[in-house]
């Protein structure tokens, strides 16, 4: 019995971080124009709240509930986050290089706790970083864009 619950308790996680990913794409595309605030949507769900906010101008904040022990680049500009019951997304950008982002969150995240799960797998336009520490698993993709932005992609959830 057990092990079915901790599988339930994986899949409705798995779920309601599938609906972080829908709602942070539903905000990207919430017209082209923003305004100083950008767009916020909140949902409820029967597994809790799941709550957004995206600007592509950048200047969003971090949900009030973001751990204090996950490290955010200095000069990134978030774009969109979103808090679920099981997680986060934060998704920005900078104008600084791919590896120097990357090194920063193998550095930075490593001193404030979490174990690196991989060297940093790396592409020619993405780094590819995982972490975990005390039943948390954090996921961080520094990719390069078109524009010569570099883009970040965060996702914290539980491990089971």
């Amino acid at each position: 019995m057990t092990g079915t619950n901790t599988d339930l308790r994986a899949s409705q996680g798995s779920a309601l971080l599938a609906m972080g990913v829908v709602l942070t794409l539903l905000l990207s595309a919430c017209g082209s124009s923003s305004d100083d605030e950008g767009q916020s949507v909140t949902v409820e769900t029967p597994m809790g709240t799941v709550s957004g906010q995206t600007n592509p101008d950048g200047g969003v904040s971090l949900p009030p509930d973001f751990p204090e022990d996950v490290a955010i680049f200095p000069e990134l500009s978030i774009i969109s986050a979103v808090a679920t019951p099981s997680g986060h997304m934060v998704v920005g950008h900078s104008t600084a290089q791919r590896q120097r982002i990357a090194d920063f969150y193998l550095s930075e995240m490593t001193a404030k706790g979490w174990q690196s799960m991989s060297p940093g797998m790396a592409s020619p336009t993405m780094n590819a970083l995982s972490f975990k520490k005390e039943g948390r698993g954090a996921s961080i993709n520094v990719v390069d864009r078109k524009d010569g932005k570099t883009m970040v992609q965060m996702t914290l959830m539980p491990t089971h």
